[in-house]
């Protein structure tokens, strides 16, 4: 499994496109811009940590899901088990940004980390093979892997990219866990309507142009 980053480990490349990390996710907004509308509350939390904190909630999906498809196969037969994992780990990516916020970092944070993954694996998956539950045992090592390597999640932005042609994925989950830090510190972000609806017709004018060439 490949370690994560600590914060003081942790890196970013700002270009004119956006601001794109070292664990390969892409923000739309650049460094520039966000700094200009989030004045004050950078002062008091760093963009490398809400970054990283960004990152962390947009990989969650990966940590629930094993946790999701771990419980249905202890519970169910392994072809509903199987279905249903998919279906709520790409509903739950799809509205997590509904319950993206300052107040469940810690758990966001320990659900991202390797250990946690295996953690809550091993017992079941060991549990099948002891048990002689090849089918379950062969499903479970199969969605992990999906979820682990983020496979759904690209399935479920795909989805996001269609139903919601706004502000793309990562930035929503960046703005709304900005939000969420502004109002726990009693700050008033006046113009960040503005920067996400500056973020909305650039990306608008983008999809525009590479729909007439």
């Amino acid at each position: 499994m490949i370690s994560k980053p600590s914060p003081k480990e942790y890196e970013y490349l700002e270009t004119p496109a956006g601001i794109f990390t070292g664990g390969g996710f892409w923000f739309r907004i650049t460094k520039k811009n966000f700094e200009k509308y989030t004045k004050g509350l950078l002062d008091i939390i760093p963009l490398k940590s809400l970054l990283m904190h960004a990152e962390q909630w947009i990989r969650s999906t990966d940590g629930f899901g094993i946790l999701f498809s771990m419980i249905f196969l202890l519970t169910l037969n392994w072809i509903p088990a199987l279905f249903l994992a998919l279906f709520t780990g790409i509903l739950f990516h799809l509205y997590k940004p509904l319950i993206t916020g300052t107040g469940l970092q810690g758990l966001i944070s320990v659900i991202d980390k390797d250990w946690f993954m295996i953690l809550i694996a091993l017992g079941p998956l060991s549990y099948f093979g002891m048990e002689g539950m090849f089918s379950h045992l062969g499903i479970g090592l199969a969605l992990f892997m999906v979820f682990k390597f983020g496979w759904v999640r690209k399935v479920a932005d795909f989805v996001y990219s269609k139903l919601f042609k706004k502000i793309p994925y990562n930035d929503r989950i960046l703005f709304r866990l900005t939000t969420s830090h502004a109002i726990a510190n009693e700050i008033t972000l006046s113009n960040f309507e503005i920067m996400q609806k500056d973020l909305e017709n650039a990306i608008r004018k983008t999809v525009n142009k590479k729909k007439e060439k």
